[in-house]
């Protein structure tokens, strides 16, 4: 059975094991590995968690929730204050999981954490190319917002939250 918890300090390793193994299959078509190995070193480095991801956790301005499967992690979400308000920075799952139902979960994660916020409504940027990214949030309940597309590469997407964190949105983060 696959759980869900908060990061720790001690997965870092694991997530960054994870990373590149889903930022290979997400990007296989569109990047080059050295460009896959170069992003995944830079944004999912040891004093990237350290400086941001650890202490915007501590502040409460973000979450970032694990998908576990027999104490593996297979999966993971990262949402927080963006540029212009709140934002999912990243949802990645190994590629095996993909289609399994376990993806839906770490949204609804994020949108619990953001509920207790008073949030009403969150966005992402999802690679233009990224055809099964784009689908899964469209099936998800986002939409497209045009306007704020990052230079032709990146496409934003938007979603509203409406109504109390659902039961199922508490269980066992």
């Amino acid at each position: 059975m696959v759980s869900y918890r908060v990061l720790r300090r001690t997965d870092v390793a694991e997530v960054q094991s994870v990373a590149r193994k889903a930022w290979k299959y997400a990007y296989r078509k569109y990047l080059s590995p050295a460009t896959i190995r170069r992003f995944v070193s830079e944004r999912y480095s040891t004093s990237s968690f350290e400086k941001f991801v650890f202490p915007s956790m501590e502040r409460g301005d973000s979450q970032f929730y694990l998908a576990t499967y027999m104490g593996k992690i297979i999966g993971y979400s990262n949402v927080g204050r963006g540029e212009w308000g709140w934002e999912l920075y990243r949802i990645y799952l190994l590629p095996e999981y993909i289609g399994k139902g376990v993806g839906r979960k770490l949204p609804h994660l994020a949108e619990s954490f953001l509920r207790q916020k008073k949030v009403k409504n969150y966005h992402l940027y999802v690679y233009v190319n990224n055809e099964l990214g784009i689908e899964f949030y469209l099936r998800n309940g986002f939409v497209r917002l045009k306007g704020k597309d990052k230079n032709y590469a990146e496409v934003c997407f938007q979603k509203k939250l409406t109504g109390p964190a659902s039961r199922q949105d508490h269980s066992n983060p």
